[in-house]
């Protein structure tokens, strides 16, 4: 299949290419499985990331919630705050609660990280 060509006219009037992103391709998913609205957890929000090999998200973060990632295969780069950690295959970390994080796929094949979030106190001292 053959990719269509976007023109984008950036701040100085330069025309740059743009390429057609595929709806059934992917870089960088989150799909919720569970949430408070949708089951009987009052306070319990589940799902996963998927990642593309070589791929970066943008900045995440849970304002209201505290977060555990679990890794399911694959080398994960995570930046949180300021510190970096990589996690492999049954690692798992903690988010604290409104904590800025990417995630970066090393590995050359997908990865899946399965994602928990839960209400926690505002006032509650972060350890990252």
């Amino acid at each position: 299949m053959e990719k269509m060509k976007i023109m984008n006219t950036s701040k100085e009037g330069e025309i740059k290419a743009g390429t057609l992103i595929p709806a059934d391709s992917f870089r960088f998913q989150y799909r919720e499985q569970s949430s408070p609205s949708t089951s009987n957890l009052d306070l319990l929000t589940y799902g996963n990331y998927q990642i593309s090999p070589k791929t970066r998200s943008s900045k995440l973060c849970h304002p209201e919630e505290e977060a555990l990632l679990f890794c399911l295969g694959g080398n994960v780069k995570v930046t949180c705050g300021d510190r970096e950690y990589i996690m492999t295959y049954y690692d798992t970390l903690y988010v604290p609660l409104n904590t800025p994080y990417n995630l970066e796929n090393l590995s050359s094949e997908p990865v899946k990280l399965v994602v928990c979030q839960a209400k926690a106190e505002k006032d509650r001292k972060s350890v990252v």
